[in-house]
């Protein structure tokens, strides 16, 4: 039976700033979700913006890059840190 160092439950910002971070401490973290990596961004309403700040939606040191004092979906998802490889 192989057993996993880090199991992350949940892709989304939190699940993949957590994998990032075992990734840097030299674990090999799982990462598992109910849905498509990033889940909760791609399902977030269209046009709205989100409540935290694009500092808060850091992940892996890769900043949030937004127009407005919030980022919106829109601007999540171009910003794509989620298909970055290079990080995970």
């Amino acid at each position: 039976m192989q057993h996993e160092a880090a199991i992350i439950a949940g892709a989304g910002p939190i699940g993949l700033a957590c994998a990032i971070s075992a990734k840097r401490r030299g674990l090999d973290p799982l990462v598992i979700d109910a849905g498509a990596l990033a889940n909760s961004i791609v399902r977030y309403p269209i046009n709205m913006t989100f409540f935290t700040t694009p500092e808060r939606l850091e992940i892996g040191d890769h900043p949030l890059v937004c127009a407005g004092a919030k980022a919106t979906r829109e601007e999540a998802l171009k910003d794509a840190i989620w298909s970055r490889a290079d990080l995970l």
